[in-house]
């Protein structure tokens, strides 16, 4: 039996590579009826079901035949990883041969096919159990591994809620939740009692900054702040991903510089149903936020700058074209609404986030007593050849300059100027 099993499979095999996919799976099917025991008779037919599923992709009702046949083979992981690392791929192709053809009709009988034969397994179920390839009726994934598939898919059905509906329902919310949440087991499956259960309303939202949009390009370039399933949030450089969303729809509606919550696609390409206005004003302030400071020019434009804080988050940019429309002089008080902008790297070295003027509501010229002061003391010398008088810092270029001496003392006028180690506003002497 054992030279005649393998005799059998060797045929099948080479009818499959062949091309002769029917008369493969007439023979496989038979030898598979006649022993059911023999694995390599089970291995053969599951090889031409597979790719049964490459030629067949296109017919619903021979796509569910073919999987429902695969699962009733029952083949475990271990031994036939090729196989099913082969199937997924083959399916994952078939997906986004329809999502480049924009047949929405076929991909949502390819959702359905998928439903009626496949199961996504939530990773850990997947694990506890084994790897299970199939429940005998149906075959099994885990969901990080059917991520692939699910991108073509959620790419297309992005403004379909009921599709929607429909592809998360058979993925379930996995795909959504931040992978930390997952490793560290801060992330509890939703209640499926609900009424929305396995919907668009149980999966995690995401606040969502639009950079720009461009109605003429049908895009949109957005920073996704993915919220942490135990609700915290760090610093926009660390937490952040940006990514272009393709969506005429959505770049005709949502503006610029707005923060939404929104529900994204698990590559973070897409936005799913209809987004919202974010409410929560301590999140709207990480992209947006109302600021008042003095302004320092720098060559043709300049920075407001905010006292504590970083440079990425206490210096806004106005640019020269609102400095010069404005008429915005050097130590001028400046209020307004200022936007988050990430600023490209140079080569190799990565970006980082600062802030821009968006909206100037006030300008305030400077007078003369605020950013200038008669200072008088005895002059006291510190490291590096500066010295003060006072609290006023007196540059080693200005020493030497007037040729300054240790107790000598000094009258002399201080201006304002902004000391960056410090982050504060300083007296200097002219």
């Amino acid at each position: 039996m054992a030279d005649e099993g393998a005799r059998m499979s060797g045929m099948v095999s080479s009818l499959r590579k062949g091309g002769r996919l029917d008369e493969a799976l007439a023979l496989a099917r038979r030898e598979h009826g006649r022993h059911p025991e023999d694995g390599r008779l089970a291995r053969a037919l599951s090889w031409v079901l597979c790719d049964l599923v490459r030629r067949d992709g296109g017919s619903p009702e021979l796509l569910v035949a073919h999987l429902r046949e695969l699962a009733g083979l029952e083949l475990g992981e271990r031994g036939n990883e090729v196989l099913y690392k082969n199937l997924l791929r083959r399916l994952v192709d078939a997906a986004w041969d329809l999502r480049r053809a924009c047949d929405a009709r076929g991909l949502r009988a390819l959702l359905d096919a998928l439903r009626q034969s496949v199961r996504v397994v939530p990773d850990a179920e997947w694990r506890a159990a084994g790897s299970p390839r199939s429940d005998g009726e149906l075959l099994a994934f885990a969901a990080s591994e059917a991520e692939p598939l699910l991108r073509p898919l959620f790419s297309a059905f992005s403004d379909a809620p009921e599709d929607l509906e429909a592809l998360v329902a058979w993925c379930g919310p996995q795909p959504f939740v931040m992978a930390e949440d997952l490793r560290h087991g801060s992330w509890d499956a939703p209640d499926e009692s609900g009424a929305e259960a396995g919907g668009l309303g149980e999966l995690p939202r995401a606040t969502v900054y639009v950079e720009w949009a461009s109605p003429r390009r049908g895009a949109l370039g957005i920073t996704a702040y993915r919220r942490s399933a135990v609700r915290e949030f760090g610093a926009p450089s660390v937490s952040i991903e940006r990514s272009v969303v393709r969506d005429a729809r959505l770049a005709r509606e949502l503006r610029a510089h707005e923060v939404y919550d929104a529900v994204l696609s698990p590559d973070g390409r897409s936005i799913l149903g209809e987004p919202r206005v974010c409410a929560d004003e301590a999140l709207r302030s990480v992209f947006v936020r109302r600021f008042e400071g003095r302004f320092e020019r720098v060559g043709d434009f300049g920075f407001v700058r905010l006292p504590g804080g970083t440079a990425a988050t206490g210096d806004v940019l106005v640019p020269a074209r609102m400095v010069a429309e404005l008429g915005i002089c050097d130590l001028s008080v400046v209020s307004g609404v200022a936007v988050a902008s990430f600023r490209e790297g140079e080569k190799d070295a990565e970006g980082s986030w600062g802030f821009v003027v968006d909206e100037v509501e006030h300008v305030e010229s400077p007078r003369a007593d605020e950013v200038e002061r008669r200072v008088s003391g005895v002059v006291r010398f510190a490291r590096g050849g500066a010295a003060f008088v006072g609290e006023c810092l007196v540059p080693a270029r200005v020493v030497a300059e007037r040729g300054l001496r240790e107790g000598q003392e000094l009258t002399a006028t201080a201006r304002l100027r902004w000391d960056k180690r410090r982050r504060r506003w300083d007296w200097v002497l002219a």
